[in-house]
């Protein structure tokens, strides 16, 4: 498997983990009791978290690809798009 098709596969993990998260918020937007409420919430804040690592996970393998392509460059701290 390319690194190219892992870091895509990352970033379609990560959209879908944000859709999920928003659908969870949803959820929970519509519940009248409160400890309910609060575990959805719980459940999106997770669902959040995933999709970060997955965000994560495809910034380290674009920048691995991008030192593959180009050796003598460092890894470092990037400016975000």
């Amino acid at each position: 498997m390319s690194e190219e098709t892992k870091r895509d596969q990352a970033a379609n993990s990560a959209a879908r983990w944000r859709k999920r998260e928003r659908e969870a918020r949803d959820a929970a937007s519509k519940l009248a009791d409160p400890e309910a409420k609060r575990k959805m919430l719980f459940v999106a804040g997770s669902y959040g978290l995933l999709a970060e690592r997955c965000e994560l996970r495809a910034e380290l393998l674009e920048a691995l690809e991008e030192t593959e392509r180009d050796p003598g460059r460092e890894i470092g701290p990037r400016d975000r798009k």
